[in-house]
């Protein structure tokens, strides 16, 4: 809805949009919050975290006040991870050198939705706990590797990453202009 003129088509939009949102509230709160040890098709406290926070983030797009049990759950799952980026996206920081291309792209988005959630104070006005590193470290070591060309092999993920980078530097096309 947000290149669309003002009026009924518009705001049809914005209540598909809401309806798609609580939607994937009611999916996320019937799998309920994570689990320690998650099995088969469980959640983990770090993937519920990254998905919560991306419902998260749209519920304050849409001018909605955020659903208290989404909001306390994030809250709580951010502090039990103490900000560790090993616990939070699988690396730490020195670990980001042995990622391959397809897991370094995810560790970026990863890290974006956190970082993101933090800045624009989705969580808190001010975090009581700061991640170790953020997406500026995941761009150093995207600089650090070989552009592969096709038709090498790699050619795919590298180019998937790359694609990434940029989504990341324009927020997502929130920075493009829509038409």
């Amino acid at each position: 809805g947000q290149i669309a003129e003002p009026g009924p088509r518009q705001q049809r939009l914005y209540e598909i949009s809401v309806g798609l949102t609580r939607g994937l509230l009611a999916k996320l709160r019937s799998e309920g919050r994570p689990v320690e040890e998650p099995g088969e098709g469980q959640l983990g406290r770090a993937d519920w975290l990254i998905e919560a926070l991306g419902q998260l983030w749209w519920w304050f797009e849409l001018g909605l006040e955020p659903d208290p049990w989404l909001l306390q759950g994030c809250q709580e799952e951010f502090l039990a991870l103490k900000g560790s980026m090993e616990a939070l996206v699988g690396y730490s920081s020195d670990a980001l050198a042995q990622a391959d291309c397809s897991e370094l792209c995810d560790i970026l988005t990863q890290t974006w939705t956190l970082e993101r959630s933090l800045v624009c104070g989705l969580l808190w006005e001010t975090p009581p706990v700061k991640l170790e590193f953020g997406v500026a470290r995941i761009l150093a070591e995207v600089r650090t590797r070989p552009l592969t060309e096709p038709p090498l092999p790699g050619f795919y993920d590298c180019f998937y990453l790359m694609t990434h980078v940029v989504y990341i530097l324009n927020c997502f096309n929130g920075y493009l202009p829509n038409r």
